[in-house]
């Protein structure tokens, strides 16, 4: 890159540069960068020279992005006519020229160029000037990186147990999944997994629960600095249940009575519309008689001894669960 500075570099043009950013160099500043000998007998007119100084351009550390756009911000340099931008090229491994402004006054762009979700691009900027035609340079910018917004996650299927449930999802470009789940009002994270992970398993969980999760991607830019990505869908899902509370019907787990009578076994629970359609006593070698009603059955024994019985309830949905209740006769 050509610099106008660099061009002249006697001690004279260093302070021209001191008194401030234009200044005109004098003839024997010039005699040292031209090719012509000035000798007594010459009289060489040599027309002044403008200096224009250019400050290093430097990027702005904010930057904003979406999934297929990065905008960047620059503070303006002055005596500048424009500015350069670069990017590196992953690829290549090389930085290529971006886009030039012929604008001092710009200083922002959003870069919307081949964009990837989820990865990292790096950027410098330099500023230049022009002179009598002649284009020059000053010195880039430090590196700014930055990273395109990963892609939501996309929920697939999910699976429970009785303690535990997990969910899974589709693999996003990025450099990490984190995990929240929704407690006490509020998101809580609870789990930084890595890139290639596609499932969380939570544990310790309270059967027939309904838990709520979301899954946030997340790439890495620089040290300790990251972009979030949106997060995907909510999953609601519920661990399993004991067929009792399932079906929400509930028996007594011991009652007792005396032979020769009967001896009502009633539901404790019933919150979905479940009824009585058998019953009978699980103890070999039996003799018993029994009759039920919607909610109860009652059973009468002729010998005192401890018994099992078990009952079926069935809603109107055809879903059915069946009950078991110890009967002491006395």
């Amino acid at each position: 890159m050509n610099s106008l500075t660099k061009k002249i570099t006697s001690s004279a043009l260093c302070a021209a540069l001191a008194m401030g950013s234009f200044g005109v160099v004098p003839q024997t500043v010039l005699a040292e960068e031209t090719s012509n000998v000035i000798t007594d007998s010459e009289e060489t007119e040599t027309p002044p020279v403008v200096v224009i100084t250019l400050n290093q351009a430097e990027f702005k550390p904010e930057f904003t992005c979406s999934s297929k756009a990065i905008r960047i911000n620059w503070n303006k340099v002055d005596n500048a006519a424009g500015y350069i931008i670069y990017r590196y090229d992953s690829t290549a491994k090389e930085w290529k020229k971006l886009v030039k402004f012929y604008d001092n006054d710009i200083t922002t762009f959003r870069d919307e160029y081949k964009i990837v979700p989820g990865n990292v691009y790096r950027y410098k900027i330099a500023a230049f000037a022009e002179v009598d035609g002649v284009e020059y340079t000053g010195e880039e910018s430090p590196v700014l990186s930055t990273a395109a917004r990963p892609e939501k996650t996309v929920m697939s299927t999910s699976y429970s147990a009785k303690n535990a449930v997990r969910i899974t999802w589709k693999k996003q470009n990025c450099s990490g999944y984190k995990v929240y789940q929704y407690k006490n009002n509020k998101w809580t994270l609870v789990s930084t997994l890595k890139s290639s992970s596609t499932y969380y398993r939570a544990t310790k969980l309270k059967s027939g629960t309904i838990y709520k999760f979301k899954v946030v991607p997340y790439t890495k830019y620089a040290e300790g600095k990251t972009v979030s990505g949106a997060s995907g869908n909510v999953t609601s899902i519920s661990t399993t249940a004991d067929i009792a509370l399932l079906a929400k019907v509930e028996m007594p787990a011991n009652v007792s009575g005396k032979k020769n009578s009967y001896i009502n076994v009633k539901a404790t629970k019933n919150s979905d519309n479940y009824r009585v359609v058998s019953a009978k006593v699980t103890t070999p070698n039996v003799s018993y008689k029994y009759k039920y009603d919607r909610n109860s059955v009652s059973f009468k024994f002729n010998k005192a001894g401890k018994y099992r019985v078990s009952v079926t309830f069935k809603n109107a949905k055809g879903n059915t669960v069946t009950c078991f209740t110890n009967i002491t006769v006395k």
